[in-house]
């Protein structure tokens, strides 16, 4: 399975503004790179309870889904609503 943020990244050129085009290309790379960030914090809570194992002290379940649900969202995840939107793992 490839990570989001291992997906290659289409270059935009935007005529005129290539700043911009670049500052909008560097914040979707950091959400992408918070999703898979959220994503990891789900596995470690989740390998933990698999293996009887304490729940490291740095992660709450809850706020991680909410984040991760977030994230999912504002990134087009499957482009679905906000009130569809799946954390997949």
């Amino acid at each position: 399975m490839q990570l989001a943020s291992d997906a290659p990244l289409p270059e935009y050129r935007i005529r005129g503004v290539p700043e911009i085009a670049r500052l909008a290309l560097a914040a979707f790379r950091a959400l992408v790179a918070m999703a898979d960030s959220l994503l990891n914090c789900c596995w470690q809570v989740r390998d933990a309870r698999i293996h009887d194992r304490a729940v490291p002290p740095h992660l709450d379940i809850g706020i991680i889904q909410e984040r991760h649900h977030a994230i999912d969202w504002v990134i087009g995840y499957d482009g679905m609503p906000l009130d569809e939107v799946a954390t997949d793992t």
